[in-house]
């Protein structure tokens, strides 16, 4: 038969022996939920002025009392272990895979409770870069063994050693970095604001990071311009419309184009209307 695992070494005295000029202290052992090891506590404050054995026997006693009762009622211990959908998981990944484990509080459930936020306000492309970006962030602070703890212990230096790690890993762009930052600043002000946690936003006084990168595309000649119109505008006036519409109004070729109807299009203002459900960043637009 399996010997079932101490869960609880419960509150008790070490006593050096009865040598007073040693340090006395109560200890006790808990089981933590998520490496499943036993994690002792000790405490020794009190003890070093009670010059006799039987005052430090009665201290002892009423901390042994104190402890235990503490620990029955559930305020000393571990979290229990919760589980929660795993929003940063790849796509494609089945759905029962995604329920995974972790206590309650930590950053971890809170980035893909963010995820999860977005959903509504955002495009699922946009979704795919936060995703992306999140899965980052959670994977550097497993390797620092940060992704079980609460909030509060993700610093600003936390924040800059992980941009600077991302951009030594992966030679981004300074452009990249700071979507990077955007992204985790919006995280941070999501704590703040929806989940009501008291947490200064650690995104802050960031030194600018990763490689200048200039790949802005040049304007088309004129020239170009004429000679791309008089073969598409003949063999395809439809696909020349859309490329004019892309040029001069900056209009995205997906959703937004695809779907656009004339009624979105004021011809007396010269103005056209992209509405929330197809733009990009979930908002109606008149440009």
């Amino acid at each position: 038969m399996a010997r079932r695992k101490l869960e609880i070494a419960w509150p008790h005295l070490y006593n050096a022996g009865g040598d007073l000029t040693k340090i006395w202290f109560v200890e006790y052992s808990l089981r933590n939920p998520v490496t499943g090891k036993m994690e002792r506590f000790k405490h020794s404050d009190g003890f070093k002025k009670l010059k006799t054995v039987k005052k430090r026997m009665e201290y002892a006693t009423q901390l042994i009392e104190d402890y235990t009762k503490k620990i029955k009622s559930g305020e000393i211990g571990f979290n229990e272990v919760v589980e929660y959908d795993d929003l940063l998981s790849y796509n494609g990944v089945s759905s029962y895979s995604r329920r995974k484990k972790a206590i309650p509080g930590s950053i971890t459930i809170y980035l893909s409770d963010f995820i999860e936020y977005k959903l509504s306000e955002v495009s699922e492309r946009t979704i795919q870069t936060y995703r992306s970006k999140m899965r980052m962030f959670n994977s550097y602070l497993e390797s620092k063994k940060l992704h079980d703890k609460p909030v509060s212990l993700i610093t600003n230096d936390v924040i800059i050693d992980f941009l600077k790690a991302v951009t030594k890993e992966r030679g981004l762009s300074r452009l990249s970095i700071e979507k990077y930052q955007q992204i985790l600043y919006t995280f941070f002000v999501y704590l703040s604001e929806v989940k009501n946690i008291k947490i200064e936003n650690p995104v802050m006084n960031i030194p600018r990071m990763g490689k200048i990168v200039d790949n802005a595309p040049a304007g088309i000649p004129a020239k170009i311009r004429l000679a791309l119109k008089k073969e598409i505008e003949h063999e395809d006036p439809q696909l020349w419309m859309s490329c004019c519409f892309i040029y001069y109004t900056a209009i995205r070729p997906g959703k937004e184009l695809r779907l656009l109807k004339i009624k979105n299009i004021n011809f007396e203002s010269q103005t056209i209307t992209v509405f929330n459900e197809l733009s990009k960043n979930r908002r109606t637009e008149t440009n």
